[in-house]
């Protein structure tokens, strides 16, 4: 592939969507990162999504390589915003990350 317009699909969700984001949403981005678009825009989108949600997860199918450093330059501009960073490319570390999710203290219900 030849990257996406990371900001720009997350601006049509905020768009369409962003009603339905609150600070009880769990917000999955899953992409290696290689955004083509404006990197400004990535980061007001990132910024924006941070804010109005309960936790923002990015599931990136090359963190599973022990070689791949996210450097690329949407990946270095999501990630102060990513409050998990992990793998997803296989149905077994997707499992593995839905456990994980399940198990974490700070996105249990509260009551």
């Amino acid at each position: 592939g030849g990257g996406t317009k990371i900001g720009a699909c997350l601006s049509t969700l905020l768009e369409r969507h962003g009603h339905l984001i609150d600070r009880r949403t769990i917000v999955i981005v899953i992409s290696d990162g290689m955004d083509t678009g404006e990197v400004e825009l990535l980061e007001d989108q990132m910024r924006r999504l941070k804010q109005r949600s309960r936790w923002v997860v990015w599931l990136n199918p090359l963190l599973a390589d022990p070689a791949y450093e996210p450097v690329c330059r949407g990946m270095q501009t999501a990630l102060p915003y990513v409050d998990t960073f992990a793998s997803a490319n296989t149905v077994i570390e997707l499992q593995k990350f839905s456990q994980t999710l399940r198990n974490e203290p700070a996105l249990r219900a509260r009551g």
